[in-house]
């Protein structure tokens, strides 16, 4: 039989070899022809040619101009209702950029005029009056369910375009279905364009039901969940500004913690550490191609002035700029669209058309000359591309052609597609000086601002009526008024804004407004009204430190708000103001950290942060094409002369246990489940591919504490890993552990440990003795913050944080070479897994587990550590109650240090360890409050309280709830520090840890902290440390069906056995305690690294 077998597999070698012969031919052509490695013959040709406009179809100069000429008259008269800036109407192509042969609002003293007096046009004011007015301030309305993680929306809110850029009132769009059906004509930008964008969508994951209303705290999650599922399109062809990507990625990731500053307030940042490691980055890496493509005026040429004007300006310093722009395509990170979406608006839009048709076609043009004409689109299909454009419709303008772009838009609205991770909130400026930008800047201290709070504005879109209904006239703190113009003898627009504490910012027709950068141009603390609207520079600043944040419907409640904000607080914010306003100020020549640089490092963040991981394993594809064939040749040459290593030739280059058909097949890698005679725990949705059975026996409904006692000693003796495919000398060194800890000599006394906490005292002294001498892990770089790499080190889940947060940072136990590894360890966190993908209300965990997924396939793939025992020697620290269900599928082969240790979720004793569930309160004093009364003085005889969650807890209030020597409450009232609590636990003999909607609970390590004897009611639940300690020494086990005779239990047992069983709850205590500075021996973390260990030396199998 085994030389059929080996004759078959001769055949199927010289089959193997007569294939790859052919392979090195094509690998040959491609090196000679240097192609790149994505599609072959889509680099020969102008990607997605035949779908592209030809360049002769771009307008020019002549076919838009004349046309605007004509009707300039119309354009300007269209305009006389809204005493629009005659600087930025544009009449002829010389007049676009300051408006100096105009009137200018600088003769009519213009800082004391509403900003928004340079208005939309009546067109879009009128099709936007009453859009959303009901729906959106009492806040009933629903919203389709989308299934994209941003919150982004195909339609507008205030202007809709029914496909065809036609601009139509929600009310028409209902009476007219049949012509918003009518199919839109083909935006030209190619065939890759189109795939890159069905591609984005594939890519995209199940959210909940899009809500009408995004609050900040909402905003700031989904900025979460964009830097952990948000990845630009791979690049057809790799490229060394991908690397240099990657370096700035990896570097920013790992900046050096800054805690203080002398020039910043690190309040103000999300992260200051990265802010200004990216900010340095970006001036001494980044490199920008502008495209010299386009006509003025709608190209090249920035309007300086007005309330569009932060496009212009950016324009201009960015073309002017030596520092970052290059010539050179190839050195280019990122390439700037040079156009003005206002001087789009003001030459292409027919007034009283009611289409942005022609506008949203004179880009998609664009696009496709540019695609046309160079490559640098279709290598990354735009994902490398941004615009900066303030005028309203630019989120419509865009949404199409330039979807994939990075958008750096005043209308960032999250209801019109404005996506986190990928555009950019743009300050909208109003610049009323090109010459002086800075004129009138600073406002009066805090001490002279004598009023509460001012708006003063036209009476835009639905919000602002409502404002001055509840608040014009009506209080003499709350300046609210409609338009002003000043009158001699009274105070002006600007001096309000300089002498009042808070400046309304509430939304005209879109989120948008000037005033948010006025308030912090005159020092006052911005007051933002305005659902949906995502500040600018998001991605950087921590708004909620010098703002404040209204929802719509609470503008009746505006002054209790305001006047909840301390004094204290207040003064912090208008400090943090003042501070923060150096990041919104433009400069004729750019300084460092202004407005132009902020507006640049945002679009440079985001261009870094949606850089994938995978990115990094693109080198040169020539280079990695012929390093790939001949590796491959050579290993399955090797392999097949020396019948390396065992089982089959081929299973030893793949997946254990996979099964692969190189010929005739296209089934994917299968992975068998070994069978035994003995029945599984059956776990529910259980999907694992892998996992081997590790059940000794059947497991009964119900297990006591004495039942797992058997099943322990029974797994040392059955329970063993799948031997490695490739034996190595970390093995060696783990079965010389496992014979000297079998064979230690008896220990019957040792200073520092009190014997009967210990299942065998020897065997746990030479097992960690032996850990702290030989044991290296190697920690994965993968994954990204939050979920990756980032610490929770307070609340009941901080046991997971505590502990990466130290595995991380030890010298002692972790090294870089992975050869030398006895354990791998997945660093991520559980809680912060929930917190980031979990989509509230959709009873749905899929997407946690698809992500757990393919992290695991990703590690699989960039490296040969888990083939090599198929995950037997990774691990992974998880306290959150989903964690076992999160951790199905490969990552059952881990051993598994989770909190939730529950026998029926599938937690296997001997292989997984019980990861005790510690309540930290103070991450600076972990140990604040330790200890409690002696027995002699605890006069309680059992104590619980807390949330009714579960059945156990209920059932427990309901027979002793009005015991008097039992103290067993519902949740206690709140006092400060929660002394109440704290008390009754130091001073009862018993305290009752009864399980809640999951087996754990964090009561049981509380108990031990207090020094009070847990008694732990919760059927199936393994205890920490099983596999070491004694519980039962120090413990009191009572089954769920027995709580009607919990007091019965406790006044069975003996005084004496009592003050036995607190000392050792006493002396185990140091195993359950964290430190904030350096992990020390038998602590917690170095508890939990042994039990992996320990776990992990009786599962090896000799070779």
């Amino acid at each position: 039989m085994g030389n059929e077998f080996r004759y078959v597999w001769l055949v199927e070698t010289r089959r193997l070899l007569l294939l790859m012969g052919v392979v090195f031919g094509l690998i040959l052509f491609v090196q000679y022809f240097e192609l790149p490695y994505s599609n072959i013959f889509s680099s020969l040709f102008a990607s997605g040619n035949s779908q592209i406009s030809p360049i002769d179809t771009f307008p020019g100069r002549g076919s838009y101009i004349n046309h605007t000429s004509s009707r300039n008259s119309t354009n300007s008269s269209s305009f006389n209702s809204t005493d629009l800036n005659a600087a930025d109407v544009v009449s002829s192509p010389t007049n676009v950029s300051d408006g100096t042969n105009v009137k200018s609002f600088d003769d009519i003293s213009s800082e004391e005029i509403d900003p928004e007096d340079e208005s939309r046009s009546p067109d879009f004011s009128e099709t936007n009056h009453n859009s959303t007015t009901e729906s959106i301030v009492t806040n009933t309305s629903s919203v389709p369910q989308e299934t994209i993680l941003n919150y982004t929306s195909k339609s507008n809110a205030s202007l809709d375009d029914n496909g065809v850029g036609d601009i139509v009132r929600k009310s028409d769009e209902r009476s007219s279905s049949d012509n918003s059906k009518s199919a839109s004509p083909s935006t030209s930008i190619g065939k890759d364009t189109e795939s890159i964008h069905q591609e984005n969508k594939n890519t995209k994951i199940l959210s909940e039901p899009e809500p009408a209303v995004v609050p900040i705290s909402k905003m700031n999650n989904m900025l979460l969940q964009s830097r952990v599922s948000r990845r630009a399109m791979k690049p057809r062809w790799s490229s060394i500004v991908d690397q240099e990507l990657l370096n700035a990625k990896s570097l920013m990731k790992n900046a050096p913690i800054i805690r203080k500053d002398p020039h910043f307030d690190v309040h103000l940042y999300r992260n200051i550490s990265e802010f200004k490691r990216s900010y340095e980055l970006m001036e001494q890496t980044l490199k920008v191609y502008i495209y010299a493509e386009g006509e003025r005026p709608i190209f090249h040429q920035p309007p300086l002035k007005g309330i569009y004007a932060s496009e212009g300006w950016f324009m201009k310093l960015l073309q002017s700029n030596k520092q970052f722009v290059t010539k050179n395509p190839k050195k280019a990170h990122l390439f700037y669209l040079p156009f003005s979406s206002r001087s789009l608006e003001v030459n292409l839009y027919i007034p009283n058309s009611h289409s942005r048709q022609n506008l949203i076609q004179f880009l998609s043009n664009y696009i496709g000359t540019i695609s046309t004409k160079y490559n640098f689109w279709n290598r990354t299909g735009g994902a490398d591309h941004f615009l900066v454009a303030c005028h309203d419709w630019a989120p419509a303008e865009t949404r199409k052609a330039m979807a994939n772009c990075i958008r750096a838009m005043c209308n960032a609205d999250v209801k019109e597609g404005f996506e986190f991770g990928k555009d950019v909130s743009l300050p909208e400026t109003y610049i009323r000086s090109p010459q002086n930008p800075l004129r009138q800047l600073g406002g009066k201290p805090p001490s002279q601002r004598k009023f509460l709070a001012f708006f003063a504005g036209s009476m835009h879109g639905y919000l602002r009526p409502i404002l001055l209904k509840y608040w014009e006239n009506k209080d003499p703190d709350m300046k609210i008024f409609g338009k002003i113009r000043k009158k001699k003898g009274e105070i002006t627009y600007a001096q309000y804004m300089k002498s009042s504490k808070y400046c309304i910012c509430a939304k005209g027709y879109e989120v948008n407004s000037p005033r948010v950068v006025e308030a912090i141009f005159y020092e006052c603390v911005p007051v933002i009204i305005s659902d949906n609207f995502v500040p600018p520079f998001f991605e950087t600043l921590n708004w909620e430190s010098f703002a404040v944040f209204v929802l719509e419907k609470d503008i009746p409640n505006l002054k209790n708000i305001l006047l909840s904000v301390s004094k204290k607080r207040y003064a912090k914010m208008q400090q943090r103001v003042k501070l923060v306003q150096q990041h919104f100020l433009w400069h004729p020549r750019p300084v460092k950290y202004d407005v132009f640089h902020m507006i640049l490092h945002s679009v440079w963040y985001n261009r870094v942060f949606q850089t994938g991981e995978l990115f990094s394993s693109l080198i040169e594809s020539r280079r990695l094409l012929w390093i790939l064939g001949m590796a491959f040749a050579t290993t399955v040459l090797v392999f097949q002369f020396f019948k390396l290593p065992n089982d089959t030739v081929f299973s030893s280059l793949i997946s254990a246990a996979g099964k692969v058909a190189f010929f005739g097949s296209t089934k994917p890698t299968t992975y068998p489940i070994q069978k035994s005679n003995t029945t599984q725990i059956q776990l529910e949705n259980d999907t694992a591919s892998s996992r081997t059975d590790l059940s000794p026996k059947t497991v009964p409904a119900l297990m006591t504490i004495s039942q797992m006692d058997e099943l322990l000693s029974e797994s040392h003796s059955s329970l063993n890993s799948k031997q490695s495919h490739l034996f190595s000398a970390v093995d060696k060194e783990l079965l010389h552990a496992k014979s000297e800890i079998e064979n230690t000599p008896l220990v019957h006394s040792n200073s520092g440990l009190y014997e009967p906490l210990y299942r065998n005292i020897s065997k746990f002294k030479r097992s960690y003795d032996l850990m702290d001498k030989m044991l290296s892990v190697y920690v994965y770089k993968e994954g990204e913050k939050p979920i990756f790499h980032e610490s929770i080190l307070e609340g009941i889940y901080a046991s997971e944080g505590w502990f990466l947060k130290l595995m991380e940072s030890s010298k002692h136990f972790v090294t870089q070479d992975h050869t030398k590894a006895h354990l791998f360890y997945l660093p991520f966190s559980s809680r912060l897994l929930q917190l980031t993908l979990y989509v509230p209300h959709s009873h749905s965990r899929e997407n946690l587990i698809v992500f757990m997924k393919n992290y695991t396939e990703l590690l699989i793939q960039k490296h040969p550590f888990w083939n090599r025992t198929n995950g037997e020697d990774h691990f992974l620290t998880a306290c959150h109650d989903w964690a076992p269900a999160e951790t199905r599928g490969k990552m059952l082969n881990c051993l598994r240090a989770l909190c939730n240790a529950d026998i029926k979720a599938g937690f296997v004793i001997g292989k997984d360890v019980s990861l005790p569930t510690v309540h930290v309160k103070s991450a600076k004093n972990p140990v604040k409050d330790i200890g409690g009364q002696p027995a002699s003085n605890r006069s309680t005889l059992a104590f619980f309280a807390g949330y009714m969650h579960g059945n156990a807890r209920p059932m427990l209030l309901k027979y002793w709830g009005k015991d008097p020597d039992m103290r067993i409450l519902d949740r206690l009232p709140h006092v400060k520090g929660n002394k109440n609590y704290i008390d009754y636990m130091k001073t009862s003999k018993y305290c009752i840890c009864a399980r809640g909607y999951a087996v754990h609970s964090p009561r049981v390590v509380e108990s031990i902290f207090f020094e009070c004897v847990p008694v732990i009611i919760s059927d199936n639940y393994v205890p920490p440390f099983f596999e070491v300690l004694n519980w039962e020494s120090f413990a009191v086990f009572i089954l769920e069906k027995d709580i009607p005779d919990l007091k019965k239990i406790l006044m069975s047992i003996s005084e004496e056995r009592y003050v036995e069983m607190q000392k050792g709850v006493r002396e185990v205590q140091k195993h359950f305690l964290w430190h904030d500075e350096e992990p020390v021996k038998y602590d917690l973390f170095h508890m939990i690294l042994h039990s992996v260990w320990y776990n992990r030396v009786f599962r090896i199998k000799s070779a």
